[in-house]
């Protein structure tokens, strides 16, 4: 009979033990994370400096929208308080607490069919 207790409350403690880690998750840094790249907003910080990621542009057909923190966005739209104030090929202009920032897109081979339209 005492066997059947014990088994009993291991059965009950072994589900309350697994979820102890998981409640010192918060505390752990992300092992896959690549070595240097820090993000705006970390845990504790409650005056974080908003970023901004360019993913990428759409200048064609007199349209100009760009894709920043995975959001569509186009000229005069705002996005973590900045304002947008021109959108180009490879890079766009915002207006943040009264400074302009650049924001570029990864360095790589940026298409351009507009000169190849004009074949």
């Amino acid at each position: 009979m005492c066997k059947h207790i014990l088994t009993h409350i291991s059965l009950i403690l072994l589900p309350l033990i697994s979820v102890i880690p998981v409640a010192n998750s918060a505390r752990l840094q992300d092992p896959t994370r690549p070595p240097g790249v820090k993000f705006s907003h970390q845990p504790g910080s409650s005056k974080a400096k908003p970023s901004w990621i360019l993913s990428s542009t759409l200048v064609a057909n007199g349209r100009r929208n760009a894709v920043i923190n995975n959001r569509l966005v186009s000229v005069g739209q705002t996005i973590n308080q900045a304002r947008i104030l021109s959108i180009q090929s490879n890079a766009v202009w915002l207006m943040y607490k009264q400074k302009r920032i650049q924001i570029k897109l990864l360095a790589r081979e940026i298409k351009d069919f507009s000169k190849a339209a004009d074949k």
